[in-house]
């Protein structure tokens, strides 16, 4: 695993610990879904509340899911958010990026991306 980062931007996020989430069987859990459920967990709202973080952004991955992808199900327990986040990794190989801006009000905005490696396209 490896890891890049400016050297200013804030990880506190990052370290968060997420008592549970799940990735229910009965729900489609691609890279987007999983995504949303990880920032959508009590824990991680309830600290981007009271940092003056939000929205919290989670970007599409590029492409159309479809049925024959992988999925994500299970849970994960005491994790924080960058584990969670590599655990979609295993399903979706490639990479995270992790976005921290100030806006005008003094607050922070956070994205998320992920970037799978399309196993049926050679790397550049």
């Amino acid at each position: 695993m490896v890891r890049m980062f400016e050297t200013d931007a804030p990880t506190d996020l990052l370290h968060v610990k997420i008592h549970r989430v799940s990735f229910p069987r009965e729900l489609f859990h691609g890279p987007n879904i999983a995504l949303w459920t990880i920032m959508r967990t009590p824990e991680v709202q309830a600290f981007a509340e009271a940092h003056n973080i939000g929205p919290l952004y989670s970007n599409r991955v590029p492409g159309n899911p479809d049925s024959l992808r992988p999925q994500i199900h299970g849970e994960l327990e005491d994790v924080t958010v960058s584990q969670a986040l590599d655990y979609v990794l295993r399903t979706f190989p490639g990479y995270w990026i992790y976005g921290n801006c100030t806006n005008e009000g003094g607050g922070r905005e956070v994205f998320f991306w992920f970037v799978e490696n399309d196993p049926w396209k050679p790397l550049p």
